[in-house]
């Protein structure tokens, strides 16, 4: 099978289903399925480097336009000329390494077992996740990203696999788990909500525990 590697975030996004456009600067007249492979960098929490994940059909392709931008995940238009490799039909496969290469290359379909070819329930797409890619996620069980509600001081934190986030605040001083749709989950997930986080690095996460007076290591 034809295969692409895409650049994390994009590739993670492709694989999720919230992209369904990808911007490239050069044409093609392929048409058919394509084995979507994540480079091995830069590597983000939370993403899957190095590996295929999974088979979309490339229906069409189109300069790319200002319409074309929110399937795309961009914020704005690139500079020059680009086109939108429109996608549909996915289906996810059961993860394996890939050397990714440039351009379009080839896979043996002897590698490719699809798992989730989108008729599962949700149950059963959440089990496929767990089980079949969570592992393999960059940072899998660690904490992945700091940020702070500058608004109260309270500290939260996400931990790589794991859907709740977690929170402290100076006069608790203990890591608390969010719950489902509460404004810190909905702030850090990007849903609407009244609450803006200030992402931190895990150095001044960590300086703010410090002078907390939690006790060391932070990262647990």
């Amino acid at each position: 099978m034809k295969a692409l590697s895409v650049q994390n975030p994009y590739a993670a996004l492709i694989q999720t289903g919230e992209k369904t456009v990808e911007a490239r600067t050069w044409n093609t007249a392929f048409r058919g399925d394509l084995l979507i492979c994540s480079s091995a960098s830069p590597k983000y929490p939370g993403t899957i480097s190095g590996y295929a994940l999974c088979i979309v059909t490339l229906e069409d392709v189109t300069p790319l336009s200002k319409k074309d931008l929110d399937a795309a995940c961009l914020d704005e238009m690139p500079e020059g000329t680009w086109y939108a490799w429109h996608l549909s039909n996915l289906r996810l496969v059961n993860p394996f390494p890939v050397k990714g290469k440039l351009n379009f290359y080839d896979v043996s379909d002897e590698l490719i077992e699809i798992i989730d070819d989108g008729t599962l329930t949700d149950e059963e797409s959440s089990e496929i996740y767990t089980t079949y890619f969570a592992p393999l996620t960059y940072k899998y069980g660690k904490i992945g990203y700091y940020s702070q509600d500058p608004a109260t001081g309270t500290l939260i934190r996400w931990r790589v696999g794991q859907d709740a986030l977690e929170y402290m605040s100076a006069s608790d001083r203990i890591w608390k788990l969010t719950e489902p749709d509460s404004a810190y989950e909905n702030a850090f997930y990007g849903d609407s909500s009244d609450v803006e986080l200030k992402d931190l690095s895990h150095k001044e996460a960590h300086a703010i525990l410090n002078s907390w007076g939690v006790k060391k290591p932070f990262d647990q």
